[in-house]
């Protein structure tokens, strides 16, 4: 069938799009790719469409024909909406106000596909809008309309070519699903069609499902994100789907949401509500984060433990300490990023399963605890860090629980502030402009020193203009003198001399310090030390998981009574896997079975025969391997005595950089998926691991 029939059977509503669809979401680069395939006439699949008499909720208008098929669109809809923005120049009836549009150009000449871009194309006549060329109608009408109608007459091959897009043959298959009746049916289909590709998510599929027998619930949805968006939240259906299915099931992973009962679903919708409502309510009060603009929140992840929370606990929190032990945990995790990392469904799976379990907001702590050993936020982690770092999003939040004020007006900072010149600008205390003139953009060190937050306030738009180019020992005394609390409250000194220029770097020392300082002392008013240190016991009662792995022992091989080189070996490769993935904490001295072995084949196994030589040959053994700088960094012992035998825990940080174990030869990286190590030796697959996980 020609894309011509199937744009004008779209517009006559004779085939519809049903409500359980997911979005149009296609990106720039999809959308050229697939014109550029259409254009030379490369295979771009099929399409399917089911013929029913019964047809689900559909998007937009249908016809009101009785005893007549509908033809609902089950696998095309992408294609055939990027179609129909061209061809027709508008939104098709499905989705009436759609704001999408692509402004793409066709470079008769070379025969390239490019987004518009003035410098390239503006007066030049080899470049033509496709919207322009199709709403012609034809090659040949578009070149009689033109005022240079003999140049492109020289290129009439290339523009019917273009133009035989329209034309383009689609085998669509109508007879195929023709005998199905049962709704549930068809969606299962339309699920396994469509999960090979690459944009549809399983919470795409999980709302299909739930749109079969609740049709209405994308409307729900959408009347639920436009109340919260008015709060300063921007959610998606994504995120409403992911929270209804971990409230519904006690998982992040939607393996067992199909087999729970309606009445569930819509019980556990009702419960997802009152809970998102009451939070957002409580992040504006209580957690000074007032949007989902990224300085703000880093992650909606992070919400959605304390929304099965919540749902689980008539809606609220227990009690201001129990409140407070959530804020700690959820301040954390987006410093540190528990949610921001490649599998992310591995961490929130196991805290929506905990705290559904437990509920309570010390097992969350305790669960973040494998993979960072300490919570405290020190100078070093501050140097360096631009204004994408989680702790740029902790100092606005510290920042507001001062009540800082704009430094020239007054004006409270807040996210939400009226007006273009009083948006929020994250300002450079030290102009750009200066420190040029002073070289620090001659050296890569040096340029970050710019641009990290230790040289960044938050000030309105106007006044960040008025200071543009203003030394700080020049302005900052009027904003003292004007504001008295204003610096302090953004963690700024008020020592003059650390406001001039050749006292920058001193400056930035000082500001990390006290950001650093601020932050510990928010946190720790928190709670106060009133949250149990890790239970050692309890942990080994876990389960191994991604964050989790137990060892009997080091190097030491129980059923041959030797040292084994491939049992250390072993130990190695999962350090690594928590390094290169979350971090994570292993137990050596306990078996999987839960035994406690102990180290004392460990000690007895070194060439000291003793806890010492165990440790020295640890160490050793490690630092060859992956470097010293690198063990120092992320790897933290802690000896313990359980039933008098000692195990060693060894807690692990995700590496700033990948790394990789010599074997044979080669370089192998290890990676941790689910509760194992598995080896990436495929070049792709590490360029790409590394892409998702570092860059």
């Amino acid at each position: 069938m020609e894309v011509e029939t199937l744009l004008r059977d779209i517009e006559n509503k004779d085939l519809v799009l049903p409500e359980f669809q997911r979005e149009f979401v296609w990106k720039e680069q999809d959308v050229k790719t697939f014109i550029q395939s259409l254009y030379k006439g490369y295979p771009t699949g099929s399409l399917l469409i089911w013929k029913t008499l019964n047809p689900p909720k559909i998007r937009g208008e249908k016809k009101d024909a009785e005893g007549v098929y509908t033809r609902v669109l089950l696998d095309g809809q992408q294609r055939l909406t990027t179609l129909y923005l061209f061809i027709k120049g508008r939104s098709p009836p499905y989705y009436p106000d759609m704001k999408k549009r692509f402004n793409l150009y066709f470079n008769v000449e070379t025969e390239e596909f490019r987004y518009f871009q003035k410098t390239l194309m503006e007066g030049k006549k080899e470049w033509i809008s496709l919207l322009d060329f199709f709403k012609a109608g034809s090659a040949a009408t578009f070149i009689n309309n033109s005022e240079d109608k003999e140049f492109y007459f020289k290129h009439l091959d290339q523009l019917t070519k273009l133009e035989n897009i329209k034309t383009y043959d689609y085998f669509v298959d109508e007879e195929k699903l023709g005998k199905l009746t049962e709704i549930k049916e068809v969606v299962r289909i339309f699920n396994l069609v469509n999960k090979q590709g690459r944009t549809l998510l399983e919470e795409d599929l999980a709302l299909a499902h739930v749109c079969v027998f609740w049709p209405e619930i994308k409307e729900i949805f959408r009347k639920e994100l436009e109340l919260l968006e008015k709060s300063g939240f921007e959610f998606d259906f994504n995120f409403l789907i992911l929270c209804l299915n971990c409230v519904a099931t006690g998982h992040a992973k939607f393996d067992s949401f199909y087999n729970v009962s309606e009445d569930k679903i819509r019980d556990a919708w009702t419960k997802v509500k009152r809970s998102l409502e009451y939070l957002i309510n409580i992040l504006h009060d209580k957690a000074y984060v007032s949007s989902t603009k990224s300085y703000e929140l880093k992650s909606n992840a992070l919400l959605v433990p304390m929304i099965v929370y919540l749902s689980n606990n008539r809606f609220e929190f227990k009690d201001e300490k129990t409140l407070n032990k959530f804020l700690y945990w959820f301040y954390n995790a987006m410093m540190w990023g528990r949610y921001t990392r490649r599998g992310k469904s591995s961490p929130l799976e196991q805290d929506v399963v905990t705290i559904t379990r437990e509920n309570s907001p010390e097992s969350l702590i305790h669960n973040f605890k494998r993979e960072v050993p300490y919570f405290e936020v020190k100078p070093e982690n501050i140097k360096g860090a631009p204004v994408t770092s989680p702790f740029f999003n902790m100092m606005f939040i510290i920042a507001k629980s001062e009540g800082a004020v704009d430094w020239f007006n007054g004006q409270v900072l807040h996210s939400k502030l009226i007006g273009s010149s009083y948006r929020l600008h994250k300002h450079h205390i030290f102009p750009r402009s200066i420190l040029k003139k002073y070289g620090y953009y001659n050296e890569i060190e040096k340029k970050k020193m710019v641009n990290e937050i230790a040289n960044r306030a938050f000030l309105t738009e106007r006044a960040n203009i008025q200071i543009r180019n203003s030394k700080p020992e020049k302005y900052l005394p009027k904003v003292l003198k004007k504001y008295p609390s204003a610096l302090k409250s953004q963690f700024v000194s008020e020592k003059e001399d650390l406001w001039k220029i050749e006292n920058f770097e001193d400056f930035l020392r000082d500001r990390r310090k006290r950001i650093a300082e601020q932050i510990n002392k928010f946190m720790k008013n928190l709670v106060d030390s009133d949250l149990p240190k890790l239970d050692i016991r309890e942990l080994i009662k876990q389960e191994e998981s991604y964050n989790l792995e137990f060892k009997s022992t080091f190097s030491w091989n129980l059923k041959e009574e030797k040292v084994d080189k491939d049992i250390k070996y072993s130990v190695l490769k999962t350090i690594v896997g928590f390094m290169n993935a979350n971090g994570g904490t292993l137990l050596i001295g306990v078996s999987d079975d839960k035994k406690i072995i102990g180290l004392e084949y460990d000690y007895k196994a070194n060439w000291k025969g003793n806890k010492d030589g165990f440790l020295l040959d640890f160490r050793n053994f490690i630092e060859k391997q992956i470097g010293i700088t690198n063990y120092n960094r992320y790897i933290t012992l802690n000896f313990m005595e359980i039933n008098n035998k000692e195990i060693l825990m060894v807690q692990v940080e995700k590496s700033l950089d990948p790394i990789f174990v010599k074997a044979n030869g080669k370089k192998i990286m290890y990676v941790r998926l689910d509760n194992k190590t598995e080896p990436i030796d495929d070049p792709e697959e590490i360029n790409k691991y590394i892409e998702d996980n570092w860059k």
